[in-house]
């Protein structure tokens, strides 16, 4: 008997959350005019666009408040551990800290509180659309852009060095929330070498696109602050450890990884065991930004 619902498609019936708190807005998509900074933007970058933006660090603050889904503090996301090492790290910095100077602390608590109620509204609703079952397949895209350090690269190191020595999951670092899509979602709209398909507890799931509206009568026009089919997922771990099954990891064909990521699976193969021993999917973070 099938576990867990693979098709939601009914779910555009269902009655989406308006979020009208600014903060929010600009944490989950990508808002202009919600402040406006000292070198003249006056665009706050929320999960929408990357993790690598003010939004996203802040939405994984309000979402401790919201949820007390908490990191140990010597191990939290790497969004925060490696800023310093993002080109664009300074600039979110100063972002945030010039946001909180400036920020009416009322908003912030609002935003934790509509936080709060956007995932209960989501919840009711799947409770709804996805009986009787308690988790949803999703897939999610893993999209390679430095051929020698990306992260797609070291995954599919992983991969066989772990399916050498007979392994059957691999212990990875996730981040708190990370973004996941429908299972009806074309492939050729987000292309990519490596697809994680997963079955997810339902009470992980923060919020989706049918689910959200994303803007209040406030604003002069509509618009979406999520992508279309995308889930995002709440990783409750507190260390970040997540262990993933190999069957839940779908990769092209051997040649074109080899071609697009450089990479020699033979080799790899051969030098699993000092793969893995290198391999270390928790440790003390640094805090230096």
């Amino acid at each position: 008997m099938k576990q867990s619902a693979e098709d939601l498609s009914n779910l555009h019936h269902a009655s989406p959350y308006v979020v009208s708190n600014p903060l929010l807005q600009a944490c989950i998509g990508d808002v202009s005019s919600f402040h406006t900074y000292s070198n003249g933007s006056n665009s706050t970058l929320g999960f929408k666009s990357s993790k690598r933006t003010e939004g996203y660090l802040i939405l994984c603050c309000l979402l401790q408040d919201a949820l007390k889904v908490y990191r140990y503090y010597y191990m939290p996301d790497r969004a925060f551990s490696k800023l310093h090492l993002y080109s664009k790290g300074l600039d979110i910095k100063t972002k945030i800290l010039e946001l909180h100077r400036d920020l009416d602390p009322s908003v912030w608590d609002d935003a934790i509180i509509e936080l709060r109620q956007l995932y209960e509204h989501v919840q009711s609703q799947l409770l709804n659309y996805a009986y009787p079952y308690q988790h949803i397949t999703l897939k999610r895209k893993i999209i390679y852009q430095n051929i020698s350090t990306g992260y797609a690269r070291n995954l599919v190191e992983w991969y066989f060095a772990y399916q050498a020595v007979g392994a059957q999951s691999i212990p990875l670092n996730m981040d708190t929330l990370n973004s996941y899509l429908s299972l009806s979602t074309p492939d050729n709209i987000y292309p990519a070498l490596i697809t994680l398909k997963q079955d997810i507890a339902i009470t992980d799931i923060l919020y989706c696109h049918d689910l959200i509206a994303g803007c209040s009568d406030s604003h002069a026009y509509p618009f979406s602050i999520t992508e279309v089919g995308e889930w995002v997922v709440i990783n409750r771990s507190r260390t970040g450890l997540v262990h993933m099954p190999l069957a839940n990891i779908l990769l092209a064909d051997t040649e074109q990884l080899e071609r697009e990521l450089g990479i020699d699976i033979a080799k790899i193969q051969a030098s699993a065991e000092k793969i893995i021993a290198k391999h270390k999917p928790v440790i003390f973070q640094s805090f230096d930004l």
